[in-house]
């Protein structure tokens, strides 16, 4: 959060100078940016996920969250540290591709009515949609909060503990 609140008068003026017309100026996308950080890191909109989760009629196991923040802080990082943006780049950052080929796919089984053959469903899903098996160096070695897990374990390194009985 301190990197936020820093002065980036410099940044935004350069960011003005170069950025194609958007919605929003430089000074507006920051001060929305800045804000939905903020809210992220209250108790309030934490407890309210837990909450939404709980009741959620979607199952999302801690390590189905885990997999997936991991691999989105690895690819920030990665575009971040590396002026060509590595493997962030070539990936379908719309999902278009992706979306397109599962309504293929949902078609196929509707036509051909596939049905309680669900383990083959769900393992064809996994092979096409799922997280490929990056190095997560960046996401392993960060002491971010996760907020997902009960409590830090080792003094707060980073380290949590999901507590009993979570997946």
């Amino acid at each position: 959060m301190d990197l936020i609140r820093m002065d980036h008068a410099g940044a935004d003026a350069h960011l003005d100078r170069i950025l194609s017309p958007t919605i929003f100026s430089v000074r507006t996308s920051r001060r929305l940016f800045r804000g939905m950080v903020g809210l992220t890191e209250t108790q309030s909109w934490q407890r309210t996920f837990r909450l939404i989760a709980a009741k959620s009629r979607w199952d999302i196991t801690d390590l189905t969250l885990e997999q997936h923040m991991g691999a989105a802080f690895q690819l920030v990082m990665e575009l971040l540290s590396n002026g060509d943006g590595g493997t962030a780049r070539r990936l379908d950052p719309s999902g278009e591709s992706s979306l397109g080929l599962a309504k293929r796919m949902r078609l196929d089984v509707m036509r051909n009515r596939i049905s309680g053959a669900y383990d083959a469903l769900r393992d064809l899903a996994d092979q096409h949609f799922g997280l490929p098996g990056w190095n997560l160096g960046f996401w392993e070695t960060s002491a971010s909060h996760r907020p997902w897990r009960s409590a830090p374990v080792g003094g707060g390194n980073g380290t949590y503990d999901s507590g009993p009985g979570a997946s």
